[in-house]
């Protein structure tokens, strides 16, 4: 009887736990605007749009995975990273970055390897270059784990963070990419992503730049 009884209080204890838990989560969209959890859901639903970011136990924000926008200081940013890297950059160019933010659940599982990966690359490149003669450049924050399924020797490190601050504000899980013009213009796609949306992302940016 002591031990049924033990049993129940444990049971009623946890389930408070889990609603007191559920009741403390707060959620935010992609403007930082709380929002109520039916709407959080209501949103999420569209998950090809939306990246779930946990900042922490207690916080789930929503981001819309592609962004664009326009850096003032776009020739400084680009001559920085042009002499601290040991791929070739034009700073004149439009420029691809490709982006490893470190190791995580994503980018560290699946059946890819080393010379899928490179095929993919390569056929992605053949795409692009068919568009545009741009800078293609692989950047990482952590290079913990990046040997793994790619040649660490064709990456460098972001230098002073550079890249980081300036579009990936979070850790977006596998990888992220961004393309960005001489005149500032950029178009930022964050998380996992295949051949189309860069393509896609290219489409816009040199769309912005004739209307610019």
């Amino acid at each position: 009887m002591k031990l049924l009884l033990k049993s129940s209080i444990c049971i009623v204890f946890l389930m408070l736990s889990l609603q007191s838990e559920a009741q403390k989560m707060s959620y935010f969209d992609s403007d930082n605007n709380k929002i109520s959890k039916e709407k959080y859901f209501r949103k999420l639903n569209n998950y090809e749009s939306y990246l779930v970011i946990l900042k922490n136990d207690s916080t789930k924000i929503l981001v819309l995975r592609e962004n664009q926008g326009k850096l003032k200081k776009i020739k400084q940013l680009l001559l920085t990273v042009k002499a601290n890297i040991y791929q070739p950059l034009d700073v004149s160019k439009n420029t691809l970055i490709y982006y490893y933010p470190g190791k995580d659940l994503c980018n560290s599982t699946g059946s890819a390897t080393k010379k899928s990966y490179k095929k993919w690359y390569s056929k992605l490149e053949k795409k692009i270059k068919r568009k545009d003669s741009l800078n293609i450049i692989k950047i990482y924050k952590d290079n913990y784990g990046l040997n793994a399924k790619n040649n660490v020797n064709e990456w460098d490190l972001d230098p002073f963070q550079i890249i980081e601050k300036s579009f990936f504000k979070y850790h977006y899980s596998c990888g992220s990419f961004v393309i960005v013009g001489p005149n500032g213009n950029y178009v930022s796609y964050f998380g996992e992503y295949g051949h189309n949306q860069v393509i896609e992302a290219l489409k816009k940016l040199k769309e912005a730049q004739r209307n610019y």
